[in-house]
């Protein structure tokens, strides 16, 4: 006869074999899963990058091709330049006119179109030239004439690929073939073209390389384009003779952007300093930005992200291309660089592109071990009613009465067990009926020795305390002078100038360095020269304001953060701690001394300048000082202004 309960451990122990197997079968479903995932993932990674790598070939052409013909064009015009030939006054007004309103022009049928002498015709080009431009001068008709028959020679060519050609001189000139638009002649007499950026980038202070440069991304409504210019400056024993110029068109460019991506992915380009060039979500903005449209400032944390990923990853490691892997956003960015303009090709690939197959996999696997779990169980049932119904029902009496601390029940026999079985239940009934015996006698003890153990717990918990407190506090203060390092000050200096850019309030940093310390360590020895550590601290210390931030970042180097504090105002504030400085007697074993500081100071409001302009800008007035005898607190204008 079944004794009452055993069905409840028949069920008891039915479920924990249902949760042990569970537990196998969703391990094994989910190392499946993993093992599939990873062998998609590492495909995929292999896959994106050789398609990131002909994919960057393939938009780079274009900037390639323009960055080649001007290298063609400047060959050519130099190669020509250099034979001084002189234009007589006869052929350049045959294809030359000066305007009423003082600038010169190409005459109407260089864009109209007319026959050369050779045959050839000629067509779309027009020329802007200042009034103020040197037009009596030979040299500069002979450039002016020899760059219109360049650019004429090359325009048919290269304008099947590009928006035009054009050569532009600093003596405020433009010569430009764009077929359908006479750019130069609907110019106004006061344009100054050195004042555009497609000009101004090619000098020798903006490119000093004289290499082909690249301007910004623009929108240009008359050609209803997106437009980005080429630059190459043409240049002949260290003078510039002229420009040469491409404009770009980026709406076939952006259409393959925007259309041409790998299945579930996306495209976008970026240049690296954070600009968005072409994005398909963000095409309105841009245009409404007029191409300005600057992911660190824009507010879209997951573009932000990404961006943060590339630049880290691949720009600032000079990488061409390489398969990144965006965990925030789930994603893989493979990434190529466009040769030109500095811009960056990316491809989102979201990663649950790849999960379905290894679910798929995961859902049969699980679903098999679903099934061996069920006949498992219907096995172990009709084994247990057959075979150990009622022993395992009287174990569960005997081991909730151990459970319930009844031990004496159970070892002085008042709980029955099948002790008489011959066979492993009678032997596991022996055992737990000797088992409870000792259970009775040593609970008692293993009570008072739990008690002991949490005593020593809680006090050697303590004592880690105490020495973590410790060493993060000799991680933040100079071991000799006692004053917070380097560590320390970059750690609270963030929260002053988050402070200061949010308030809107000055700050001002000082770096001080004591003049000739190292005569003091030569003449009165490395102890006296701690000592004069010491005091000098001290004093600096003493000297500041509670606000005032004080470290020590060197080995007689210091610095010190002013918060709200105007340059001027710190300036008030070093020259008081120098003299302060300046009036101690340091007092080191038998020898008394004075020692001076040379100080350097900077200052701003942050937003406009941030921790490396405010700590080069000290460093390099601290140069001042010592350069102009030490003992001096200097400053100078910053010169970096904070993106």
């Amino acid at each position: 006869m079944v004794r009452e309960g055993s069905s409840s451990l028949t069920r008891e122990v039915l479920l924990q074999m249902a949760l042990r197997i569970s537990l196998v079968v969703i391990i094994i479903s989910g190392l499946s899963y993993q093992h599939i995932l990873s062998t998609l993932y590492d495909q995929e990674f292999d896959s994106l990058d050789k398609y990131i790598v002909e994919r960057g070939d393939k938009e780079s052409a274009i900037f390639e091709l323009a960055e080649d013909n001007h290298q063609v064009f400047r060959e050519h015009f130099v190669e020509a330049y250099k034979q001084n030939k002189t234009i007589s006054n006869d052929q350049f007004w045959s294809i030359f006119e000066p305007w009423k309103d003082g600038t010169t022009h190409l005459q109407k049928k260089a864009f109209t179109g007319y026959y050369r002498p050779e045959g050839l015709f000629s067509h779309g080009t027009t020329a802007y030239i200042g009034p103020d431009a040197p037009i009596e001068q030979q040299e500069f008709r002979n450039r002016l004439y020899l760059a219109y028959q360049l650019v004429d020679r090359y325009s048919d060519a290269w304008t099947n690929r590009f928006a035009n050609v054009y050569v532009s001189m600093f003596e405020n000139v433009n010569i430009v073939h764009w077929p359908g638009l006479p750019w130069a002649d609907n110019a106004e007499s006061t344009l100054d073209v050195t004042t555009e950026e497609w000009v101004y980038i090619t000098s020798m202070e903006n490119n000093p390389s004289r290499e082909s440069v690249w301007t910004g991304l623009y929108f240009d409504p008359t050609a209803n384009e997106w437009m980005v210019s080429c630059e190459t400056p043409v240049d002949l024993e260290g003078k510039n003779l002229l420009n040469v110029g491409h404009d770009i068109l980026l709406n076939k460019l952006f259409e393959r952007v925007f259309n041409d991506h790998l299945t579930g992915a996306h495209n976008f380009i970026i240049r690296k300093d954070g600009r968005l060039i072409a994005h398909p979500e963000k095409e309105q903005e841009l245009r409404a930005n007029l191409g300005m449209l600057d992911i660190l400032t824009h507010g879209d944390d997951e573009l932000l992200d990404m961006f943060n990923q590339i630049k880290t990853e691949v720009i600032n490691t000079n990488l061409e291309s390489k398969v990144l892997d965006n965990s925030k956003g789930n994603a893989f960015l493979a990434v190529s660089k466009i040769t030109g303009p500095d811009w960056f090709f990316v491809t989102v690939y979201p990663k649950e592109l790849l999960t379905s197959a290894a679910k798929e996999a995961a859902k049969f696997i699980f679903l098999l071990g679903v099934i061996s779990l069920v006949v498992e169980l219907l096995m172990l049932y009709l084994l247990i009613n057959k075979k150990i119904l009622n022993p395992l029902d009287l174990f569960r009496i005997a081991i909730t009465r151990i459970d319930m601390r009844e031990y004496s029940s159970v070892a002085q026999g008042n709980t029955p067990l099948p002790e008489d079985n011959d066979n492993e239940i009678g032997k596991l009934a022996r055992t737990l009926r000797t088992m409870a015996q000792s259970i009775e006698q040593y609970s008692s003890e293993m009570e008072l020795q739990n008690e002991h153990l949490e005593l020593e717990v809680r006090n050697r918990t303590q004592e880690l305390e105490k020495a973590k407190n410790r060493a993060e506090k000799q991680a933040r203060i100079d071991e000799l002078t006692q004053i917070p390092n380097r560590r320390y000050f970059n750690e609270v200096v963030k929260k002053q100038l988050a402070d200061a850019k949010r308030n809107q309030t000055p700050i001002a940093w000082c770096i001080i360095d004591i003049d000739f310390f190292k005569k003091v360590n030569d003449r009165y020895g490395h102890a006296s020269g701690d000592i004069a550590l010491k005091t000098i601290a001290r004093v600096l210390h003493d000297s500041l304001r509670e606000s005032d931030l004080l470290a020590r970042i060197g080995g007689e180097e210091f610095i010190i953060s002013f918060p709200n504090t105007t340059l001027e105002e710190c300036w008030i504030l070093v020259d008081r701690v120098s003299q302060a400085i300046s009036n101690t007697v340091i007092k080191a074993e038998e020898y008394e001394f004075s020692l001076t500081v040379s100080a350097g100071i900077s200052g701003g409001i942050v937003g406009q300048y941030g921790y490396q302009q405010l700590y080069s800008s000290a460093d390099r007035a601290l140069y001042l000082s010592k350069e102009g005898g030490r003992n001096k607190v200097s400053s100078e204008p910053m010169r970096e202004r904070l993106t």
